[in-house]
């Protein structure tokens, strides 16, 4: 196929938001080649992972060492890439304990969990999610997952002090 990778994964989201918010399959179903295509460049999207994922990845493993959680995990359904995901995460827990100051809370039961690491740009200025942002969440959620959003900002106001900074004497 003749399409850059830039337009294969338009056509891969597209595809994903007829399955999962219309319910609907293509009037003309896509040739299986350019199908597989559309869900490979999905899928093998070049991926930058932040201090702050890492940041958030660590503590979900203090939080629930039981618990396998994977950065940048693929989705098989969609080829969407969740920044970290949990496929054996308990289907009764919709709260977990803390660890390190932190609360993990999902509004839903489900065995899978996707945790989006979302920075300042996937808000727009009234703190609402961007219309890039919203079209990853609602197909995660349709195809099963419980999707958690860890803000930048929510992080970061829960973040305890580096030592260095809780040692250091006030006004130096």
């Amino acid at each position: 196929w003749v399409l850059a990778p830039g337009h294969l994964t338009q056509i891969q989201q597209w595809l994903v938001w007829r399955e999962t918010e219309r319910r609907a399959t293509p009037s003309v179903p896509l040739p299986p080649e350019l199908a597989a295509a559309c869900r490979g460049a999905l899928a093998t999207a070049e991926v930058k992972i932040s201090r702050m994922q890492r940041s958030v990845a660590c503590a979900l493993r203090r939080l629930r060492p039981d618990v396998a959680f994977e950065e940048e995990a693929v989705d098989p359904a969609s080829g969407y890439s969740i920044d970290i995901a949990a496929s054996d995460w308990d289907r009764t827990a919709q709260a977990t304990g803390t660890a390190a100051g932190y609360v993990l809370v999902s509004s839903r039961r489900a065995a899978r969990l996707a945790v989006e690491v979302d920075g300042p740009h996937h808000f727009a200025h009234d703190g609402a999610p961007t219309g890039a942002t919203l079209p990853k969440r609602r197909p995660l959620r349709a195809l099963g997952w419980a999707l958690v959003s860890a803000s930048g900002d929510e992080w970061n106001r829960l973040r305890p002090a580096p030592a260095a900074e809780r040692a250091r004497p006030e006004g130096k």
